[in-house]
């Protein structure tokens, strides 16, 4: 593959209140749009991205909401200081179900 069609991915699996996850997300990151003040993402460990994302700044976002297999996905593809990069979630059934308990 090319390098500048590599990219830095980053997967996790979000939890709430509940032994079960309630978010899968992934994050893409071309790896040529890690420069600069974005580089920070290279070493962010396992701080969320929001932690920096939105630290101080208001990034451009592009959003769409789609329905994957899994469950309810959004799509975001942000604009922070030059770099661009995609972070997906997917809304799993336990976040479903913990939402449907609280309006009960």
């Amino acid at each position: 593959m090319p390098h500048q069609h590599t990219s830095w991915v980053r997967e996790s699996y979000l939890y709430g209140c509940d032994e079960q996850p309630w978010v899968k997300a992934k994050s893409i990151f071309p790896i040529l749009s890690l420069q600069k003040r974005a580089r920070i993402f290279q070493h962010i460990g396992s701080k969320p991205i929001g932690w920096l994302l939105f630290q101080r700044t208001n990034p451009y976002c592009e959003r769409r909401v789609i329905y994957l297999e899994d469950g309810w996905t959004r799509q975001s593809c942000y604009t922070w200081h030059g770099c661009k990069f995609i972070v997906q979630e997917t809304f799993l059934p336990a976040f479903q179900q913990y939402i449907e308990n609280q309006q009960a």
